[in-house]
């Protein structure tokens, strides 16, 4: 035991600013590690409401053969719009390859499985929406909307993205009602 504390106390420790030197180096090469950029860093935005929206009665047209709206309404119209954003916020690119909904003993329900690129350092966006009218309503967007509807409980439900990687991410959402 003596031989190895002897062994430590003839050793040339350096000086103060090559212990800096030394810090400071391990230190920057941590950081680089870190910090890499070739994974994606994606966040989502949900926003799922259902609007309602008087109709205006027309009272003329202007000089351009726009309509003139008065304040008088004749009936409403309403719907459900789900927007998604999907920010993505490191250099490299991120590919959404499928997403749904969670249904409350947690199976999965695919909604679609349109390929959606989200390059580096911006945000990719898709939107669902179905008016009250059965007549008025996009066949793919009219499944979307009541799949969810009816796996929402108390106004929530979640939606799930799967990407290229096969990686899972999960999203609690809520519905907004507003009227305009």
């Amino acid at each position: 035991m003596n031989v190895i504390i002897s062994w430590f106390a003839k050793l040339d420790w350096g000086n103060v600013p090559d212990w800096f030197g030394a810090i400071g180096t391990i230190g920057a090469v941590l950081f680089a590690v870190k910090s890499r950029v070739d994974k994606p860093k994606v966040k989502f935005n949900v926003k799922y409401e259902y609007n309602v929206e008087p109709i205006y009665m027309v009272e003329g047209l202007d000089y351009n053969g726009d309509p003139i709206y008065g304040e008088e309404t004749n009936g409403q119209i309403s719907g459900y719009i789900l927007n998604v954003y999907l920010s993505n916020m490191s250099q490299a690119s991120w590919l959404l390859t499928e997403w749904g909904v969670v249904k409350k003993d947690g199976e999965k329900i695919e909604l679609s499985t349109t390929p959606i690129l989200v390059s580096g350092f911006s945000v990719g966006s898709f939107k669902k929406s179905l008016q009250t009218e059965p007549e008025a309503s996009d066949g793919t967007d009219y499944y979307v909307i009541t799949t969810i509807n009816e796996n929402m409980n108390s106004g929530k439900f979640k939606l799930y993205f799967k990407d290229s990687l096969n990686k899972y991410y999960y999203q609690n959402c809520a519905i907004e009602y507003t009227t305009i």
